[in-house]
């Protein structure tokens, strides 16, 4: 029987020693070992300094994590991470670090620190593609994965498998968010297996995984088994595991199913800690209106829509909105990803990316902007020069 440890969090006790000990996260460990803490800091630099509570794994978790291994005996320990990379945008690894507090403590408790996109990648089939995989991730001896307990406006929540993504080139995104993102994500955890799952559940968004409006939970939740931990931590965000895609592929790959049967909860009562937590949102539409901005409509992406281009859309439209804040347009639509088709009465159409490109060709005088990952520059002037305010 699966084991997962439900703590509450106390800045001043040691909630992770308990909840590690809980469900006997060090068992399989060795002093030895070449340990890997995948954290989960997805994106940072400073337009992003509110998106931190409840988005970024946060540093007094790492850092009492590093501790318990020491004590353990364990010295060779790397946190490794590859957070969207734009360089247009100024968007790394290394700004996503310092904005979420870790690279100042690596330096100074002494951690090695790594960068995925710079550390080299590996090659591996899934499903008859190959994908890109941090070498670090594929060779670590014990890899303990360090999540945010947050849902997600594509996935419903994202949380250990979800996490393990953060493995991958930019370019492997792509091809998950183009084959089938959830799938692909089961897929991953099947090569992946951390040896210690642990969800930072300190504090939570939703509309994740990147919102400024967080709450404070003060959970930790801690396992072996990477399936039960995420049915655990569904659970808790009140979102049913067997409506997660992701968690009912990979629980059929492994010969089980999205449920709490068979699992021992120790420490907290789930019922005690659930909350109810919101993922669906009409994010892209709720950007325009925030500026007062009318005559401008956008669908909701789904799910073929990558990281790397959702970053880059919504900065636009954030710098679109604050240059034309409380104007009128001429219903324009604005689509990006495969799944939107534009409306027939809109009068101005812009696509934005391959995808939306490939999956609206029939679409007549719509501004086209390619780009696989799109860039701000083209997105911005496109939009500057053909969408003029009434």
């Amino acid at each position: 029987m699966a084991v997962v440890s439900i703590v509450r969090y106390k800045p001043e006790g040691e909630s992770l020693r308990r909840a590690i000990e809980l469900c006997e996260g060090f068992a399989e460990l060795k002093s030895h070992a070449r340990v890997l803490i995948k954290p989960n800091v997805v994106i940072g630099d400073e337009k992003y300094r509110n998106f931190v509570k409840g988005v970024l794994t946060s540093v007094p978790v790492l850092e009492e994590l590093i501790g318990l291994l020491r004590e353990f005996g364990c010295q060779n320990i790397t946190i490794g991470e590859g957070s969207i990379t734009n360089e247009e945008m100024g968007l790394s690894t290394g700004t996503a670090f310092t904005l979420a507090g870790i690279g100042e403590m690596a330096r100074r408790l002494g951690v090695n620190l790594i960068d995925f996109h710079q550390q080299g990648f590996v090659k591996i089939d899934l499903d008859g593609h190959q994908v890109e995989v941090a070498e670090a991730a594929l060779e670590a001896d014990f890899l303990i994965n360090v999540p945010v307990l947050k849902t997600h406006v594509q996935t419903k929540v994202s949380l250990g498998l979800k996490n393990l993504k953060g493995t991958l080139s930019m370019t492997s995104r792509r091809i998950f968010h183009r084959y089938g993102v959830e799938k692909y994500i089961a897929l991953l955890a099947g090569k992946l297996k951390p040896q210690l799952t642990v969800l930072d559940g300190l504090y939570t968004v939703n509309y994740g995984p990147v919102h400024y409006d967080y709450r404070e939970l003060n959970l930790l939740v801690a396992g072996r088994d990477p399936l039960a931990v995420d049915v655990v931590g569904s659970s808790i965000l009140g979102i049913p595991p067997e409506r997660v895609e992701h968690l009912v592929i990979y629980a059929s790959l492994q010969g089980r199913r999205p449920s709490l049967e068979g699992i021992e909860v120790r420490g907290e009562k789930i019922s005690q800690v659930a909350i109810r937590a919101e993922w669906e949102t009409t994010w892209l539409q709720n950007i325009i209106n925030s500026f007062g901005i009318k005559g401008i409509r956008a669908q909701t992406p789904g799910p073929s829509l990558c990281s790397g281009c959702m970053v880059t859309v919504n900065n636009v439209l954030r710098k679109f909105g604050r240059e034309y804040s409380g104007a009128t347009f001429d219903n324009i639509e604005i689509c990006t990803g495969r799944e939107p088709r534009p409306f027939k009465d809109s009068r101005l159409v812009f696509l934005f990316g391959n995808c939306s490109l490939e999956s609206n060709p029939e679409v007549e005088g719509a501004i086209k902007v390619k780009g696989c990952p799109l860039s701000f520059a083209a997105c911005y002037e496109a939009l500057k020069r053909h969408a003029i305010p009434l």
